[in-house]
């Protein structure tokens, strides 16, 4: 099993919640980008698309480690505030 972390991340331990799902600006966003990226593709070459498709690829995977390490950041950090704020008084 992995840890609770990456499950979490991962949207598995609640795999019906997907807040993206029901905000009509993300959906409105989405849709522009993707009719933007097809503007692109039809204006280049078979070469430069394939260029493109692995600068695409990797400029996914260097966000989703950057989106990885802040979310788990956060959570690490929840968790210390929270075991501050319910600590007794004079706990050190």
């Amino acid at each position: 099993m992995q840890n609770i972390l990456d499950e979490l991340y991962r949207n598995n331990i609640r795999p019906n919640l997907k807040p993206e799902l029901h905000n009509p600006e993300y959906t409105k966003t989405a849709q522009l980008h993707q009719r933007n990226y097809d503007k692109l593709l039809a204006m280049l070459n078979d070469p430069q698309k394939e260029q493109l498709e692995k600068y695409i690829d990797m400029a996914d995977e260097l966000e989703e480690m950057l989106r990885y390490t802040i979310f788990t950041s956060a959570i690490k950090f929840g968790a210390l505030f929270m075991a501050e704020v319910i600590a007794p008084p004079n706990a050190p």
